[in-house]
């Protein structure tokens, strides 16, 4: 039996206990027990002290087959706690990877819900003969995702060319705005680097004209103030793990127009309204958060 059993172990490799990380190969420690039970063998086997399992032997036989038997029960027995540990094994790694993507995929997230910080460039034309273009920065919350909430400020100046003719030397009169606005996007997560948003905009804005052009029919009123109101569609890029690329077109109508008179020609900036806007979208770098993870 002892020489049976030599023999089948031989050519088996009992691999490492993967629920142990310090365990290796060269320390699995067979135990094997034959005993005589109702007239049958029993062949049992443990490594250190993990119960494999059992095989019921008939006796009544040469005792060189009798050994062989043996040998091949152990030999079982041996690629059973083989099979068991490489399966085991297998489920640890994938339950390891999806531990490994869940934290990745969490830390994407809280990254993608951190506050942002945008600074770009952004214009509105009017179709009834009106433009202007300038700098806006802002802040977004997206802790509340997918609902994104905006407020940005923006300074933008251009030119009202339905009323060159009326000014000296055929000039385009020129007028700049100072806006506040509002803003709440759904986002839509196309891919971990790439979002889509849509949502409502409002802002309110002060408006200042130049040149001999003055606003509201009151002769030099130079200043007065607008209201707009539309939607936004956006699509956004990110590059790395702080810097995103943001694309917003925008259109709606004013709501409060402005009438601006130059000599004896009067024109209104208002009606509908769409706009550009591109920006670059700054977030902190957030720290790892650790978690205890319990593998039963």
């Amino acid at each position: 039996m002892r020489r049976a059993i030599a023999i089948e172990l031989r050519e088996l490799s009992i691999a490492a206990d993967p629920i142990r990380p310090e365990d290796d190969s060269a320390q699995v420690s067979l135990y094997i027990r034959v005993e005589r039970i109702d007239g049958r063998l029993m062949v049992a086997l443990w490594d250190r002290g993990e119960f494999v399992g059992r095989r019921r032997i008939s006796d009544s036989t040469h005792s060189t087959i009798l050994a062989r038997r043996v040998g091949l029960a152990v030999g079982e027995l041996g690629s059973r706690l083989n099979y068991n540990r490489a399966r085991e094994a297998r489920l640890l790694a994938k339950q390891e990877a999806f531990l490994k993507e869940t934290a990745q995929e969490e830390a994407r997230l809280r990254q993608w819900r951190a506050l942002r910080l945008r600074a770009g460039l952004t214009s509105q034309f009017l179709p009834r003969g009106a433009w202007n273009l300038g700098p806006v920065i802002g802040l977004i919350w997206t802790d509340r995702a997918p609902l994104s909430l905006s407020m940005d400020l923006s300074w933008s100046a251009g030119g009202l060319p339905d009323l060159a003719e009326a000014s000296l030397g055929e000039t385009v009169p020129q007028w700049s705005q100072f806006e506040f606005s509002l803003g709440a996007d759904y986002l839509h997560r196309a891919s971990p680097r790439t979002t889509f948003s849509v949502g409502p905009l409002i802002g309110v804005s002060t408006v200042n004209v130049g040149g001999a052009a003055f606003v509201d029919g009151i002769s030099g009123q130079k200043d007065t103030w607008s209201a707009r109101a539309g939607l936004r569609f956006g699509s956004a890029r990110s590059w790395g793990d702080t810097f995103e690329v943001r694309i917003d077109l925008t259109g709606g109508a004013v709501l409060r127009p402005v009438p601006v008179s130059l000599a004896e020609k009067e024109f209104r900036i208002g009606g509908g309204f769409v706009g550009l806007s591109i920006s670059a979208l700054l977030r902190p770098l957030l720290s790892p958060q650790s978690s205890v993870v319990s593998l039963d």
